[in-house]
């Protein structure tokens, strides 16, 4: 059994907390004791605050600090062992019992994509023929938008299923969302309900939920900013291990990595169970030596349609081919805005048609070629694919909605929220219908617009429409 106290005197309470976690977990597992590691980060909350409350002590004996900190730092990887354990254990319980038919999932995330640059989202000069042959035989959707104007930010809200106004806390270096470990995930559900999952591609997010944890049987790619900026990175994480790359080749472009590790991991998949997978391609400024086009936007969209040719290819060749959900989101448009953006960049990012993003979802089991025009947008992804997968144990959002579900599409006008911090404020978004609501920090006054009248949005009408003002600020309260 783990105690702790609350209150101490001179770490007194501590040292028995951790001696007492220390002989209960060492009788389960003793052979991490004294173990040397390169990590210093501690993985597990407890762990955490002990470290926490020991630097906030008053003992002044340093080498009964150092002693008490190796404590932790042992007890930590304990639990960490232990956890890796159940966790195996789970697995092992959830690949023998016997799933439905489910289709196999690949999300594939495009970051800084925007509509305009698509020919099934009418641009007449497309940068994307791959996806819009894709369109073609899959539901667009017309009007979903970001989880947020912020990279990595939009991210998390696709990956949790929450608006962005729930991210607690951030990365005090990077700015990045925590993923905290009690949150459940798309793939964390995916994994619960019996597939094999795995993570392909940039990881934007902070935390002590380190990818190879986050219930995905496989990780490859970049958690490190630094690598994450590079467009031939010179190292590459593979389930925890940072490996070093040989950048003497075409392959060496970080999207062609993350392209190929992914064809890999397909061509390796022989467990009987289906399979999701995500890919994100993660924001690069592609140069010309890579894909044509007049300006970055251009480059980067026909760059992603070459590494979309290579994956649906090869898709097309494999028996499971016509049971293989695919898909293609726009984390953000092309207007995308950093976590160090100024408060002008983010408000107008908010207040502009950049947060609308494609969405084109390929599944055979639904009819063709058809077009979605309901307001939907990234922290939808989680309670549709529950949808797909039928499986009870699914966490579905309370901010997400089921774009599958007939009841949904068919239903009345939904709201659309976004929070945005800005220094010691926030801007705040609303979408309902055609009506849109913002929320300027330091404005008296809530603004307006009709975007099927105006959708450059140039004219608030907030004191014509009174009613519809208490409609959106009512909804966006509830």
């Amino acid at each position: 059994m783990v105690f702790t106290y609350i209150y101490f005197n001179k770490g007194k309470a501590l040292i028995l907390a951790l001696v007492a976690i220390l002989f209960t977990l060492s009788t389960v597992s003793p052979d991490v004791i004294g173990q040397e590691s390169d990590d210093d980060r501690l993985e597990n909350p407890l762990m955490r605050a002990y470290e926490e409350l020991l630097d906030q002590s008053d003992l002044d004996d340093d080498g009964e600090i150092d002693d008490l900190r190796k404590m932790i730092h042992d007890a930590d990887k304990l639990l960490s062992k232990i956890k890796a354990e159940n966790r195996e254990a789970l697995r092992n319980v959830n690949r023998q019992t016997p799933l439905p038919a489910l289709p196999n999932i690949l999300i594939i995330l495009a970051d800084d994509l925007s509509p305009q640059q698509l020919g099934c989202y009418g641009a007449e000069q497309s940068a994307t023929p791959a996806l819009d042959q894709l369109a073609q035989r899959s539901l667009v959707f017309e009007n979903f938008h970001a989880g947020s104007p912020i990279d990595d930010d939009a991210f998390w809200t696709l990956w949790t299923g929450r608006t962005s106004n729930h991210i607690a806390n951030r990365d005090k270096e990077t700015n990045r969302p925590v993923l905290t470990t009690h949150r459940s995930t798309l793939l964390s559900n995916l994994w619960h309900a019996g597939y094999t999952t795995g993570f392909f591609g940039g990881w934007p997010l902070a935390g002590p939920v380190v990818p190879r944890n986050a219930d995905m049987d496989l990780f490859v790619g970049w958690n490190d900013p630094e690598q994450m900026s590079k467009i031939s990175p010179d190292a590459i994480t593979i389930n925890g291990t940072q490996q070093k790359l040989e950048n003497d080749s075409d392959s060496s472009f970080a999207w062609t990595m993350t392209t190929m590790q992914a064809l890999a991991a397909l061509e390796r998949e022989q467990t009987g169970r289906p399979f999701a997978y995500v890919l994100r391609y993660h924001a690069l400024n592609i140069p010309a030596s890579i894909a044509d086009g007049d300006s970055p936007a251009e480059r980067s969209a026909r760059a992603f349609d070459g590494e979309l040719t290579r994956l649906i290819d090869r898709i097309k060749t494999k028996p499971y081919a016509n049971n293989t959900l695919i898909w293609i989101i726009g984390e953000t448009a092309d207007a995308g805005v950093s976590p160090d953006a100024n408060a002008a960049e983010t408000g107008e990012s908010l207040q502009s048609a950049s947060m609308r993003v494609p969405s084109v979802l390929f599944y055979p089991r639904r009819p063709a070629g058809v077009s979605e025009a309901r307001l939907s947008a990234a922290f939808d992804v989680n309670s549709t694919l529950a949808t797909v997968t039928r499986d009870g144990r699914f966490v579905r959002s309370p901010n997400g909605q089921s774009l599958l579900a007939p009841s949904v599409r068919s239903s009345g006008e939904r709201l659309l929220y976004w929070s945005v911090p800005v220094g010691d404020s926030r801007y705040q978004v609303a979408r309902y219908g055609k009506w849109k609501a913002v929320v300027v920090p330091g404005a008296s006054s809530i603004l307006l617009y009709d975007l099927e009248a105006d959708p450059e949005q140039k004219n608030n009408v907030a004191d014509q429409h009174p009613e519809i003002l208490r409609q959106v600020t009512r909804s966006a309260g509830s």
